[in-house]
């Protein structure tokens, strides 16, 4: 019967004793250490850029109520309720981005997308889709998209 070999403290394997090597005590530690900045790091922009993504809501919000205002005012009802009721609706998302937890937020999206994965994947697809558009808007465009609803008669 042929007996195998246990590796060596110096082979990479235990000291003796049973111990883990110092030095893979230490490797272990420091990956752990690692690991642990950086989900936080990873957290720290994920809520940096959910805050964000609010607050461009929050525009977008305020964008459909200024429409909905002066669609009221030319007396077009019907469109006025549509850009009220999508207002509210991106007030609403705005506020739960901008306030709600990140915590609850993370474990509803993991429910979608283990509940409904195509659902997931489309809506995420769509979701970089809305967030790219509006990383890219500067503060001009948002004014200048503002200024087609007011004043000059072609918004809408």
């Amino acid at each position: 019967m042929e007996r195998t070999r246990e590796p060596t403290a110096q082979q990479g394997g235990h000291e003796p004793g049973g111990g883990r090597s110092s030095s893979a005590r230490r490797a272990g530690e420091q990956a752990e250490s690692f690991a642990t900045d950086a989900r936080e790091k990873g957290r720290k922009v994920l809520e940096d850029r959910t805050r964000k993504a609010g607050g461009g809501l929050a525009d977008a919000a305020e964008i459909f109520d200024d429409a909905a205002e002066e669609l009221e005012a030319k007396d077009r009802t019907s469109l006025a309720g549509f850009a009220r009721r999508t207002a509210d609706r991106l007030s609403s998302a705005a506020e739960r981005l901008q306030h709600g937890d990140i915590d609850a937020m993370i474990g509803e999206v993991r429910d979608v997308a283990r509940q409904n994965p195509a659902l997931f994947l489309a809506g995420a697809a769509f979701a970089g889709f809305v967030f790219t558009r509006f990383a890219k808007a500067s503060a001009s465009d948002i004014e200048e998209f503002k200024a087609g609803f007011q004043g000059d008669g072609h918004g809408a």
